[in-house]
């Protein structure tokens, strides 16, 4: 099932040029019901996006890329589309966020994150947030170790 305020056709760009961090974020998203679509070089990815933004309902993008970074490759999508929606994914601790976030930008998640941080940027992203979803808090895999389920307190 298709999560409310996401078109059939339609499905989140992921740029990065780490493999193994796409592979990670299509599962997590996928397991979330998103379908994901992905692009280790910055290059492709603005191609593919010129072709096919309509049918995009957000960009994730890595800061630190080579040949492109993160802020030029935001100005390239906005080229394309004034409206595009990226959330910078970065692990770098020195991304210009503030002035991205000026230039359009709108979010930010340090890498590493949780699966609940990643959900709740997206729905609020694809505008997504009355949907109803119950989230394990378990880590995305690239997250320090910690236990895969917590005992929810009593109410």
């Amino acid at each position: 099932m298709i999560p409310a305020g996401i078109k059939l056709s339609s499905f989140i760009l992921a740029i990065d040029d780490e493999p193994e961090f796409l592979d990670v974020l299509k599962e997590a998203l996928g397991s979330l019901e998103y379908r994901v679509r992905i692009a280790m070089d910055p290059g492709q990815a603005i191609i593919f996006y010129q072709e096919a933004w309509r049918d995009v309902s957000m960009v994730l993008l890595d800061f630190l890329m080579p040949r492109m970074n993160g802020d030029r490759v935001l100005a390239e999508l906005q080229r394309i589309n004034p409206n595009v929606r990226a959330v910078l994914l970065s692990g770098c601790p020195d991304v210009p966020v503030e002035s991205m976030i000026q230039k359009g930008l709108r979010g930010y998640l340090r890498k590493p994150f949780t699966l609940p941080q990643l959900a709740k940027v997206v729905r609020d992203t694809v505008g997504e947030a009355s949907a109803q979803r119950t989230i394990d808090r378990a880590p995305l895999p690239q997250s320090p170790a910690k236990p895969a389920h917590r005992p929810r307190p009593t109410v």
